[in-house]
């Protein structure tokens, strides 16, 4: 286990790099961290954008209301669609391989659950996972069909008393979702197929953000963000 020795916030993990926004008091800095070689590189915007959305980064930010790093960000291994959502608007966007806005789909009003999505994340069969931190749910959504096919937790107001405490962040790999558990620092595992539930860690902090590939699993707490080797 490595903790960094730079806090951060917005991690992706894109092979052995991680990316990050870094907030000092001169302003906000944008972040490669290399975890091969526990070198940490600063990025100009433009070049952290592009690194993260692509290419057509510019395309994408020019139709999306806020900045594109205020949202939740998912790509179906399927198709190459990218998918966005903030939780102020609960507008889940689609754009195609090529940063074409396909459809708009307001989630607010298909769940009308009274909570706001805070993170999403496509999974390898065709589904999109949403996480409602304040109804401690995790919900399985069909596009197409435009309804809920699966959830963990029931939207309750009142606080948790599960597995999901406050579940603040999702990521998907090798057929399980993985939820940040603010609440309770726990990160919990759902099997996408079976639906098992799981403990994978639990931390002494506060778990806001967690993200994994066939290398690494990486989480961020209040204090620090922390690398773990599979």
């Amino acid at each position: 286990m490595k903790q960094l020795n730079i806090t951060g916030y917005n991690l992706i993990l894109k092979d052995d790099f991680l990316f990050f926004i870094h907030k000092e008091s001169t302003g906000l800095t944008y972040k490669k961290y290399n975890l091969a070689n526990d070198q940490t590189e600063q990025l100009e915007v433009s070049s952290f954008l592009q690194e993260i959305y692509g290419t057509d980064h510019k395309k994408l930010s020019n139709q999306l209301i806020k900045n594109i790093v205020d949202y939740s960000y998912s790509v179906s291994n399927q198709t190459g669609y990218k998918y966005f959502q903030n939780f102020d608007e609960g507008i889940l966007y689609t754009f195609d391989e090529n940063a074409n806005l396909k459809e708009q789909s307001n989630l607010s009003e298909i769940y009308d659950n009274g909570h706001a999505i805070y993170s999403i994340a496509w999974d390898d069969l065709g589904s999109l996972w949403l996480a409602f931190p304040s109804g401690q749910t995790i919900s399985q959504f069909s596009l197409d069909e435009k309804k809920e096919i699966f959830k963990l937790g029931d939207y309750t107001f009142d606080k948790p008393t599960g597995e999901l405490a406050y579940p603040e962040d999702l990521s998907y790999y090798d057929g399980k979702i993985y939820s940040a558990n603010m609440g309770s620092g726990k990160i919990v595992t759902i099997d996408v197929k079976t639906k098992e539930v799981q403990v994978l860690k639990q931390d002494p902090g506060k778990i806001w953000e967690v993200e994994i590939n066939n290398k690494y699993w990486i989480y961020r707490t209040e204090e620090q963000i922390v690398v773990e080797t599979i």
